[in-house]
């Protein structure tokens, strides 16, 4: 998970926690303190940039924060020029351009080495008014008489800050170096500004935040600017002089800081403190006197926060000699949400501060390189991917809900086509039946055309035999081929009846005959004894003979007739009267035979010359 952490380095000892909301306050969670490399930091420059990376990342991994991914730095620095202007009412945008248009007045330096920015401490009109509202009563709370006054006219008092670029580049590259993005660069003084102003004491307050290098004394009058003030001793006064009392060197000054500025722990005795927290004494005492004398705002309190407020005697000796109420910031009703009530948590009221509402000291390189803009210290580095990240969120909700419903809507085309086809099924079945009933009526139609053709003639030739013949004349057999036909007959007659035969083929005409041959005759006695002639009739068809198509269809027929006339036989005749069966194949293939019943074939025959 991603983490944001404040950090303020100091040259003796660095700060590091992390805020959070809670109600009208941002109020401190994790934070802990740790020494800084020896050299590493000069009066909030970052000297060392590797040194003091590895010390840090060590600390933060150390403390359970090794996902930093976002810093908002405090720093602490006397290099941070800082005047307070008056500016006409204008537009809030128009103000930069103002500034800019008159820094050389401001700050009498190389302003192409400097970043300079702003904060707007309030509406000149609204507080004079205030102001004289105030004056306007007498001892006893009545209201005086108006008095007649000049008017001033409305602006905006400005606090500006003008921070060498150099300074601000060093925590750049101790960013890159440690790979996080800066959301905010702050200076401490404006960040104890903020967090002040957040929970405003009535009357006029001197809140005097103790670092070991270093005093800033911030007024405030009811909540509003008053003046700030910084010296450049602090904590060490202290620190350093017992340290070298006891013999003890460098690798031993955090281990003396931490006992010194214990709540409660007074390790030294009080004459000793005083005599050494003296510069730090009067440095506050006449500051207070300042503002006392020139903004006609006695200070009703002190308010001492800070890592070294607790330093043994410090509280006494302020109000000793400034003769004005000090107490520590955790025990003041009206601020003490701001540390939770918590003495430990009053070293951080800076660094935690720096996020309430932070001057823009963050270089103008690095916010061109991150795609941000310059906005007072408000974070917008994760605007662009934050407003990607929404615009394909919301077309991966359009299209998810596109394909929801396109399936919805295939799913109801499915139901219909199903439904459908429901109730085509009968229809379907009516289809197959009709298309099995063509294939079989195809059958039936090449069966027809075939009967109807070849086998109607060969039917013709054998009714024409039938009702041509002698009434006496038996066909035994018949083979019928696509030139002839070849038919073996019987007779009881005598050779005329043969030569009868073979004319009357010859005249036949349901087949036209070119040639009528007999090859032999043969003379058989039947069991009764009688006399039986036996031939062979072979028909030669002309060229355009109607049965010339059953060779090219296959056709190959034997024929077995009975040349009766009447229907019935009897067993001792060999004759039938004027009766004859016939039967063929379809196929292009046909056969007829016939028998007399009770007729035999003796064992003499007779040969013939052809008829």
């Amino acid at each position: 998970m991603a983490l944001t952490v404040n950090i303020q380095p100091g040259d003796r000892i660095t700060l590091v926690c992390r805020t959070a909301k809670k109600g009208k306050h941002n109020v401190v969670s994790d934070h802990f303190s740790f020494p800084t490399p020896t050299g590493s930091v000069s009066d909030g420059t970052i000297a060392d940039i590797e040194e003091y990376s590895k010390a840090l990342t060590a600390q933060l991994t150390n403390h359970g924060l090794k996902n930093v991914s976002d810093v908002n730095f405090c720093i602490s620095s006397l290099k941070i020029a800082t005047r307070e202007i008056t500016l006409p009412k204008v537009k809030e945008k128009q103000i930069q351009s103002m500034i800019n248009a008159n820094a050389d007045d401001y700050f009498p330096v190389d302003m192409k080495q400097y970043k300079l920015t702003y904060s707007i401490l309030g509406n000149e009109a609204e507080e004079s008014k205030q102001k004289r509202g105030e004056n306007d009563k007498d001892a006893a709370g009545e209201k005086k008489q108006a008095a007649p006054q000049n008017k001033k006219p409305a602006g905006y008092r400005i606090l500006l800050k003008a921070a060498p670029k150099e300074l601000l580049n060093s925590y750049v590259g101790l960013a890159q170096k440690m790979l996080v993005h800066i959301r905010i660069m702050d200076s401490s003084d404006n960040a104890l500004l903020q967090t002040f102003a957040s929970a405003p004491i009535q009357g006029s307050v001197c809140y005097a935040y103790i670092a070991p290098e270093r005093i800033e004394c911030t007024f405030l009058s009811n909540g509003s600017y008053v003046m700030q003030r910084s010296f450049t001793y602090g904590g060490d006064e202290l620190i350093y002089p017992v340290l070298q009392q006891e013999g003890r060197g460098e690798a031993a000054y955090y281990e003396m800081f931490t006992r010194l500025t214990k709540p409660g722990m007074q390790s030294i005795s009080k004459d000793v403190s005083e005599q050494l927290l003296e510069r730090v004494v009067s440095s506050i005492t006449r500051a207070c006197d300042y503002v006392h004398t020139t903004k006609n705002k006695p200070v009703d309190g002190v308010v001492l926060c800070g890592p070294c407020a607790h330093l043994p005697f410090l509280r006494e000796a302020i109000q000793d000699s400034s003769g004005i109420d000090t107490a520590f910031i955790e025990n003041i009703q009206e601020v003490a949400p701001l540390v939770n009530g918590n003495t430990d948590i009053s070293s951080y009221v800076s660094v935690a501060g720096c996020v309430i509402n932070p001057v823009d000291l963050i270089p103008e390189a690095y916010l061109l390189a991150r795609g941000r803009k310059g906005t007072g210290g408000k974070d917008d580095s994760y605007a662009t991917p934050i407003a990607v990240a929404v615009v394909f969120a919301a077309i991966g909700i359009v299209l998810g809900l596109f394909a929801v419903l396109q399936y919805n809507s295939s799913q109801r085309e499915l139901e219909a086509m199903k439904t459908e086809m429901a109730s085509l099924q009968p229809a379907k079945e009516a289809y197959d039946r009709y298309v099995i009933y063509t294939k079989n009526s195809d059958g039936i139609d090449v069966i027809k055309n075939d009967a109807g053709g070849n086998s109607a003639q060969l039917r013709k030739f054998f009714e024409e035999i039938e009702s041509s013949m002698p009434s006496d004349l038996l066909f035994l057999s018949a083979s019928c081929s696509q030139t002839n036909v070849v038919l073996s007959c019987q007779t009881a007659d005598d050779l005329d009846s043969v030569a009868n035969v073979i004319h009357t083929f010859r005249s036949f005409q349901s087949i036209k005959v070119t040639d009528v041959s007999t090859p032999s005759v043969s003379e058989q006695k039947s069991q009764a004894g009688s006399k039986m002639l036996s031939f062979e009739v072979t028909c030669t068809f002309a060229n355009d003979g109607s049965m010339a198509g059953n060779e090219a269809a296959g056709i190959d027929t034997t024929a077995q007739t009975q040349g009766a006339a009447d229907s019935t036989s009897s067993s001792s005749s060999s004759s039938s009267s004027g009766s004859s069966s016939s039967s063929s194949s379809s196929s292009g293939s046909s056969s007829s035979s016939s028998s007399s019943s009770g007729s035999s074939s003796s064992s003499s025959s007779t040969s013939s010359s052809q008829q």
